[in-house]
């Protein structure tokens, strides 16, 4: 029971798994999700997917109901939330590792999608407990065990 809890925003995965049968815009999903660090313009993706930008962007408009770009800020969001969670990165380690090179904007857009900032989201979702290293409270669960 969250008693703070003000907004269901950060309980929410958001449509990137939205089914359809658009075989090109799957193929763009799947190089989408590869590198979420790498960038990748809407031309190099059409090109990657053997249309037109224009076709790539209303083909995906269509089937997901959003561009390229913001699926791709919902795969970025995502996987922030997922190391926030799961590890003792600091958020500018995440803000690289999921693509974005201000901190300051990721932390604005973070806290406009999920309604609270990386920091307290950590705080409140974490998935380890205090005094584990990284993914090693992941990994291996005896790692903060109190001895038997």
């Amino acid at each position: 029971m969250d008693s703070e809890r003000d907004s269901q925003l950060p309980y929410m995965v958001h449509g990137n798994r939205r089914p359809h049968g658009d075989s090109v815009v799957r193929k763009a999903q799947e190089l989408l999700s590869q590198d979420l660090a790498e960038p990748m313009a809407l031309p190099q993706l059409a090109a990657a997917c053997g249309v037109s930008p224009r076709t790539l962007l209303r083909r995906f408009r269509t089937a997901l109901g959003r561009s390229p770009g913001e699926y791709l800020q919902e795969l970025r969001i995502e996987k922030a939330k997922d190391l926030l969670e799961r590890t003792d990165r600091t958020v500018e380690e995440i803000v690289a590792a999921v693509g974005y090179d201000d901190s300051r904007s990721f932390r604005r857009l973070f806290r406009h999608r999920m309604g609270i900032s990386p920091k307290r989201y950590r705080r409140r979702y974490t998935l380890f407990p205090a005094g584990c290293k990284e993914e090693a409270a992941v990994r291996d669960t005896r790692c903060c065990q109190a001895p038997a």
